[in-house]
This record gives structure tokens, C-alpha cells and sequence, in this order.
């Protein structure tokens, strides 16, 4: 899409009183999550700072956290695009969130306190309820950061709500052949349950298969999404 669809996004978002950076970072992250910015889209510096109508300073600082965070490639002297989405680092990308993700809750559940799995509770019941897909998602990263929350682990953490942001790109590009909200639930119900009896390797497995559910999934929508683009059935 036209970098000039941003301005109203950008116009939004600047109502906050937030850093300027902090903000060009935000619509640019959730633009390129939510594929509105899709793989391949060129992030011209001059351009971005004419939606935004700031200099080109908080423009390249955005750029740079973006490139750190795998979402954006730049290479000197030539264009800045948006990174593209394959099935191998799909398949790294849940290679990694597994392993940091049952440690995390292995630590976790342990500490976690009865006002912390009704939490878990309450969130997996407005998933039930829930049916807006953008919605769901803020709702799915609420559990799984309440999950870790008590684990102590914050850097890992921090990493898996990184990780979380790429895998959100693969839900929305795959539309709604990925929207498999009522059996995720029902894989989160199971979750949650075994941290309630306090069995970590139970959690720990349910936990594994959730995530190997969602990587299943993604990756058939991602192979019928490259189909359709060569044009095959």
C-alpha cells in the first residue's frame, strides 16, 4: 500500500504525548505486523517524515530499532524494505519461542499466586467471548505475558514478546485460514489448568503442543499463500 495511507495513523498516534521516536516506531511496527506495510515495501526516510511531520531523525532512529528487531532491512547506501516472510524462519522463529517459553513458565508456575491464574482464567473467557481478530490477538499476548510474568525471566521475556510481533505478521498474512481462535483456547484452558495443579511438566507439554498447533497452521496458510501468488491450485 502507498506510504501516504500512514498519515491518518500517524495524525492518531501524535495525539498521544509520547517521544516523537517512540511514536514513529509504534505505526511503523504495527503497520508492518498487521501487513499494512507488506514484505518487500520500501520504507523511504523523506517519505516517512512528510506523513509524519517530523524531521528525519526520529525517522532513521524508528528505522534502526525496527532493523534490530528483524522487521525492517537496510543496507547502506541503498533502500530500506520491509523483511520478508519465509517458512524456515517461521519454523526458527517457534524453534526459539518453545524452548524460551517453557522455561519461562516452568520458573513461573511455582510463584504464581491465585489472583494470577484467575487472571488466566478471565482471559481465556473474553477470548470465548471475543470475535475481532485484532482484538483476540492483544487478548492472546495478555496470557502468554501473564503466564511468564512471575518467572523472573525478564529478558527471556522480553525476547518472546519479540518473537510474538513476528509471528503476528504470519497470522494476518495468511487471513483467516490461521484464525484458529476456538482450539488455541481450548489449548490455553489446558494450560492453565495444569498451572493451577502446579504440575510444571504437564503445562510445559500442553504448552509445547499449543505452539507446534499455531506453527502447523501458519505454516499451511503461508505454503496455500505462496501457491496463489504462482498461480497454482
Amino acid at each position: 500500500m502507498p506510504l501516504s495511507d500512514l498519515g491518518p495513523i500517524a495524525d492518531r498516534a501524535l495525539e498521544h504525548r509520547r517521544s516523537t521516536t517512540s511514536i514513529v516506531t509504534g505505526v511503523l511496527r504495527d503497520a508492518i505486523v498487521t501487513g499494512v506495510l507488506q514484505a518487500g515495501e520500501e520504507l523511504n526516510q523523506v517519505e516517512l517524515a512528510r506523513q509524519f511531520g517530523v524531521s528525519r531523525v526520529p525517522v532513521r532512529e524508528a528505522i534502526r530499532t525496527l532493523e534490530a528487531e528483524g522487521l525492517v532491512i537496510s543496507q547502506p547506501h541503498k533502500r530500506t524494505v520491509v523483511s520478508t516472510l519465509t517458512p524456515s524462519t517461521l519454523g526458527e522463529i517457534f524453534d526459539v519461542r518453545i524452548y524460551l517459553e517453557a522455561s519461562a513458565l516452568g520458573a513461573a508456575i511455582p510463584r504464581m499466586t491465585p489472583d494470577v491464574l484467575q487472571e488466566l482464567e478471565d482471559l481465556v473467557t473474553q477470548m470465548d467471548e471475543d470475535v475481532d481478530h485484532r482484538a483476540w490477538m492483544r487478548l492472546n499476548d495478555q496470557f502468554h505475558d501473564t503466564l511468564y510474568r512471575l518467572s523472573g525471566k525478564d529478558f527471556i521475556n522480553s525476547l518472546v514478546r519479540q518473537l510474538r510481533q513476528h509471528v503476528e505478521r504470519y497470522f494476518w498474512a495468511g487471513g483467516h485460514s490461521v484464525r484458529r481462535n476456538r482450539p488455541a483456547n481450548t489449548e490455553h484452558r489446558r494450560i492453565v489448568e495444569a498451572c493451577r495443579a502446579g504440575d510444571v511438566t504437564r503445562a510445559q507439554e500442553d504448552l509445547k503442543r499449543h505452539l507446534g498447533a499455531t506453527l502447523t497452521g501458519l505454516s499451511g496458510a503461508l505454503r496455500g499463500a505462496r501457491k496463489e501468488e504462482g498461480g497454482s491450485a
